[in-house]
């Protein structure tokens, strides 16, 4: 009998479960934010729409720190954890579900925003939710950036549009800081 040894490159990164890489609230920012590399979320997802992933409902990525990514299809809440493990470098695994994301948003005390600042180009990046309702029963999560979402949506897959996509401004539930700078 011969048996045959594989070995498989594994990351150093947490699981959802385990605490993540928060950035401790300051005088100047009293509330907790994420180490989020603004330029690798960036690059990740050019390496995403460069590859031509597209969307589909309950697609996760088997490696999330890949890139290129692994995955010829993502859904919405796939791809944020995915791009938040990529910019993190790691050090921050959101669970899955957009559902899920929200609740922890929430509970790792991340500062509440709203909708119409995610306009703004001043810096921070923020995490949006549509909550699962009779009208949509499955919800959606997308990231802003200084006016623009970078995202996976229906019929497209990852990408960026302007934040005043009129099914993101009508429905959007919550909305976080998820990163300050950088």
């Amino acid at each position: 009998m011969t048996i045959t040894h594989t070995t498989t490159h594994v990351h150093p990164v947490l699981s959802a479960s385990e605490p993540p890489a928060l950035v401790p609230p300051t005088q100047s920012y009293p509330w907790h934010s994420l180490p989020l590399d603004s330029t690798r979320l960036r690059r990740y997802l050019a390496s995403c729409v460069a590859h031509g992933v597209d969307y589909e409902l309950g697609a996760k990525a088997d490696d999330l720190l890949a890139v290129p990514p692994d995955y010829g299809a993502i859904d919405c809440s796939g791809w944020v954890r995915a791009a938040v493990a990529v910019a993190t470098e790691g050090r921050t695994i959101l669970p899955d579900g957009s559902v899920n994301q929200n609740d922890w948003c929430a509970a790792h005390g991340l500062k509440r925003s709203s909708y119409a600042v995610c306009r703004l180009a001043d810096g921070l990046t923020r995490i949006g939710f549509v909550r699962p309702s009779s009208q949509h029963p499955v919800g959606h999560v997308y990231l802003c950036r200084n006016g623009r979402t970078l995202e996976s949506w229906g019929g497209h897959g990852p990408g960026s549009r302007p934040v005043g996509v009129h099914v993101l401004s009508a429905e959007t539930t919550d909305v976080y800081v998820l990163a300050v700078g950088a």
